[in-house]
C-alpha cells in the first residue's frame, strides 16, 4: 500500500533551496515558466508533494497552495 502524499503548488517562485518546507519532502517538479493552474484558480511555478500535511504556518511562510496529487497541468 502506497503512503499517502500532498501536493503544494509554489505561487511566488520557482521550487529551490530554501524555497519550500524540507521536512517530508518526496518530489519536485518545476514549471518551465508561470502556468496557471485550474484546480487552485491560480498560477505557480511548481509544485512539491510530501508524505506529510504541511502545517497551516509552513503554507503561509512559504505561500504556498494545496492541490492535489496526480492532476495534469498544461505547461
Amino acid at each position: 500500500m502506497a503512503a499517502e502524499r500532498y501536493r503544494y503548488y509554489l505561487r511566488m517562485r520557482p521550487p529551490g533551496i530554501g524555497c519550500q518546507p524540507k521536512g517530508g519532502l518526496e518530489c519536485i517538479h518545476a514549471f518551465e515558466r508561470a502556468t496557471y493552474v485550474e484546480s487552485i484558480g491560480k498560477w505557480a511555478w511548481g509544485w512539491a508533494e510530501y508524505t506529510r500535511p504541511l502545517t497551516c504556518d509552513e503554507i503561509r511562510d512559504y505561500e504556498l497552495v494545496r492541490g492535489t496529487v496526480g492532476e495534469e497541468v498544461s505547461e
